[in-house]
Parts: C-alpha cells; structure tokens; sequence
C-alpha cells in the first residue's frame, strides 16, 4: 500500500487523524478498535492492539457452578409474617 497523506484535527483538548477507508479495511479495523501508538524515530506507528483472550462459558458449565456451596442462598428472617406470604 502506498503512503497516504491524512490532515490532523483537533478533537477535543486533542488531536486525531482519521484513518483513510482503503487502510482501516485492509487492517479490518471498526469503529471503536482500539489500537497501539508507539513513537519512534520522529513520528510514530499504530497498530491493532493485542486482542485479549474473552472466556467464554457453556450453559452446562454456569449450571454445575451454581450447585456449589458458595452459591447457596441464605436465608434472611424478616420478621413475622403478615400476609399469605407464608
């Protein structure tokens, strides 16, 4: 890909360049990616940030976990009854 001249603007009390459409769907970047900034030598480099890992869970497994101890609710007295609540 061939070098790109963007404009810098303020955003804010900062500033911003926008990323020319043809890079950010060559780097498959969205709005709200987020992304590294990095001096070096005089300018700097952006890049995709590192993707954290997101565990994910089974249906299964969120189940066998509620059947562990720390899971059981306690019991609260709230007093005598007052209505047909018992």
């Amino acid at each position: 890909m061939n070098i790109m001249q963007v404009t810098v603007s303020r955003w804010g009390h900062s500033l911003g360049i926008r990323v020319p459409k043809a890079i950010a769907d060559d780097l498959r970047l969205t709005e709200g990616a987020v992304i590294d900034i990095e001096p070096l030598d005089g300018g700097f480099v952006l890049r995709p940030a590192a993707r954290v890992p997101i565990t994910r869970y089974s249906l299964a497994d969120l189940v066998k976990r509620m059947g562990s101890a720390d899971m059981e609710p306690r019991e609260i007295d709230w007093g005598t009854p007052r209505g047909a609540e018992a």
